[in-house]
């Protein structure tokens, strides 16, 4: 759901802080009184809002049809005139129910191993709108029926997800409504559905372009809620959830991030407790790796010029001295151990869960810190992927050049975050199915990490198999399409310069 609804024409900081713009030019007032660059103003008539709604049910719609031919005739077969479809009555009366358990279990998670949509209870108390329980019935449904492989309910979950896109489009329309959290929420889950029900075109390209388009409207609904979002727990965790999916979608699409999410990021920083401000601090490093990412592709596009190469090699060195900086400022609470002693027990845990890799294991405090750590160490492969191929497009055209200590040391940092991440693994399959609502966390680290230039073969094999295996844990295709995407050698643009590192 693309939301592009009524904004406000002022600049950036004036709608981050719900301030009265007077738009002057070159800078309007409230900057100047800030001491800020001001970002300019919007154009009105390019963010209304722009339904998207038809093209994607009939997309459900289609998948509708293709599970009907593939399973047994139901007693109530689909209307193609009719968006919003009812369930069909051979479909069990507790099919919600187990649904909505699938949804706690895998996305939800326990006070032991939080999901990815942990704040969702506390939410689905206090308001559980339409949109929100149309969504969460449609995720649960679809993550079910792939994971038990039941054709009948993934049809019922192509109708939810049909239910869900209207009555997220019905909550868009009313803009008190449409800054709730429960209305951004059911957007997240929107994107979730694609995550679980991913297609991978023939060709291999645009498998992310169904979760892409959920992303781009969940960002648009955070400029819109403004600061206030952030005074609430849901609101802030909801912030916290849609902002990193925004950077992972920036950083693969080559999208700028808004100057206008930039400063309700710089805000979020005093919504923080000592413990968590780092959380802001990584953020506005990875803000800059999307900008990097951006310029770093023209040295590979455009006319070569070697002075563009070195500045884009100083720009990711510079980057990096902030992650390594970052890493060394975290709250002492944010610490973790890295052993050589199986955490888990091996016999009885590799049957069901990918088999470990290497005899080092980090051993972290929780799931919510293991991930931003695994974020971290993704982060630092992408600024190293750059480092690297612009290093070799310099060695081809110079033998003589001086980079090839950079390139070196920049292969050893990057097969240092690769066993990193491979060492990150375990605390997401502890035993028992409590362990698996961090699971999807995992995703694209693994993805990055297996399509990094220094991985080696071994890794990138046990890499592919544990996606493969959160992929048939959670339901998610995603992850499945992931590691299929890389089986077939496809280009992956995530890291700058891969797709010339395979020409």
């Amino acid at each position: 759901m693309v939301y592009r609804g009524k904004p406000s024409p002022g600049c950036a900081l004036c709608r981050a802080r719900r301030l009265l713009c007077d738009r002057r030019r070159p800078s309007c007032s409230q900057c100047l009184r800030a001491k800020r660059e001001c970002s300019g103003y919007q154009d009105l008539q390019a963010l209304r809002i722009h339904d998207q709604s038809q093209e994607i049910v009939a997309k459900a719609q289609a998948q509708v049809r293709r599970n009907l031919r593939k399973s047994p005739k139901t007693s109530s077969p689909v209307q193609s005139e009719t968006l919003f479809v009812p369930i069909p009555a051979s479909i069990p009366a507790s099919m919600d129910e187990r649904a909505i358990s699938y949804m706690f279990k895998i996305f939800m998670g326990t006070k032991q191993s939080r999901g990815v949509l942990a704040f969702m209870p506390n939410l689905i108390g206090q308001d559980p709108s339409p949109a929100l329980q149309a969504t969460i019935k449609a995720v649960g449904m679809a993550g079910m029926s792939r994971v038990h492989s039941l054709p009948k309910m993934q049809y019922s979950a192509a109708v939810q997800y049909s239910n869900a896109l209207l009555a997220t489009n019905r909550a868009l329309q009313d803009s008190k409504v449409a800054r709730s959290d429960s209305t951004l929420a059911a957007v997240v889950l929107l994107s979730t559905y694609e995550m679980i029900t991913c297609q991978e075109a023939a060709n291999g390209n645009n498998f992310m372009s169904g979760w892409s388009k959920h992303v781009r409207g969940a960002t648009k609904l955070l400029e819109l809620r403004g600061e206030e979002q952030m005074g609430s727990h849901s609101g802030l965790a909801l912030f916290s959830v849609v902002r990193m999916q925004i950077v992972f979608n920036s950083i693969f699409t080559r999208e700028r991030i808004s100057l206008e999410l930039k400063a309700l990021s710089r805000e979020a920083k005093t919504y923080r407790n000592t413990e968590s401000k780092s959380i802001e601090d990584f953020y506005n490093i990875v803000c800059q790796l999307a900008d990097l990412s951006i310029e770093s592709d023209k040295v590979f596009t455009n006319a070569y010029s070697s002075t563009d190469s070195v500045s884009i090699i100083k720009a990711a060195l510079h980057l990096d001295a902030d992650l390594i900086s970052w890493a060394l400022s975290v709250d002492p609470t944010w610490r973790y151990k890295s052993t050589e002693t199986p955490v888990f027990n091996k016999t009885n845990d590799h049957q069901q869960y990918p088999l470990y890799y290497g005899n080092r294991y980090h051993v972290y405090p929780n799931i919510e810190l293991a991930s931003m750590w695994t974020y971290y160490y993704q982060t630092r492969i992408i600024v190293h992927g750059i480092i690297q191929a612009t290093c070799r497009q310099l060695l081809e055209a110079d033998t003589a050049h001086s980079c090839q200590h950079t390139l070196n040391q920049s292969i050893a940092i990057s097969k240092q975050m690769v066993d990193d991440i491979c060492a990150s693994v375990p605390i997401y399959f502890t035993s028992g199915e409590t362990g698996l609502g961090g699971t999807m966390r995992l995703s694209w680290p693994l993805f990055v990490a297996a399509d990094c230039a220094v991985t080696t073969p071994e890794e990138k094999n046990w890499l592919l198999q544990t996606l493969e295996k959160i992929g048939q844990i959670t339901g998610s295709q995603q992850a499945l399409t992931m590691s299929d995407f890389l089986k077939k050698g496809y280009a992956v643009p995530f890291i700058p310069g891969n797709i010339m590192r395979r020409r």
